[in-house]
C-alpha cells in the first residue's frame, strides 16, 4: 500500500500529460464543436489562425461545423492516427465517425503556444 502511496503522484503526472497532448487537444475540439462550446473550440486555436480569421469569421465557421455535425446525427467516435510529435510541432490524422455511419479523415496539426497544444493551419 505505502508503494502505490509513492506511485500516485507519478501516476497522476503522467495521465495530466496525456490529458493535455495534442491527441487530448484533437478530442476536446471536436467535442466542443459538437456540443456548440464555440467559444471553447476557439480558444484551442493558434493565435495565428485567430489572426488571420478573426473571430467572428472562426465563430460562423465553427457555428456551422456545429449544425453540421448536429445533421450527422453527432460524433460517435473520434479516431487520431499517424500523431508525429517533433518539439513543439505535432501533425497527424483524425478519422471522426458520425451517428449516421459516415465518415471524414482530416490532417491535423498542433503547435504549443504558452505550454498549451493549439490547432493550426498547415501553411
Amino acid at each position: 500500500m505505502k508503494r502505490l502511496l509513492l506511485l500516485l503522484p507519478s501516476l497522476l503526472l503522467a495521465v495530466a500529460c496525456l490529458a493535455s497532448g495534442p491527441e487530448a487537444t484533437v478530442k476536446r475540439f471536436y467535442n466542443a464543436i459538437e456540443d456548440g462550446e464555440i467559444d471553447k473550440a476557439t480558444e484551442m486555436l493558434s493565435s495565428r489562425i485567430v489572426g488571420m480569421l478573426g473571430k467572428d469569421k472562426l465563430h460562423k465557421a465553427l457555428s456551422e461545423q456545429a449544425l453540421d455535425i448536429k445533421k450527422k446525427g453527432g460524433i460517435k467516435s473520434l479516431k487520431i492516427e499517424e500523431m508525429n510529435e517533433v518539439g513543439e510541432i505535432a501533425e497527424g490524422k483524425v478519422t471522426i465517425t458520425f451517428g449516421n455511419g459516415s465518415t471524414e479523415t482530416e490532417d491535423v496539426k498542433l503547435i504549443k503556444e504558452d505550454g498549451k497544444w493549439k490547432l493550426d493551419a498547415d501553411k
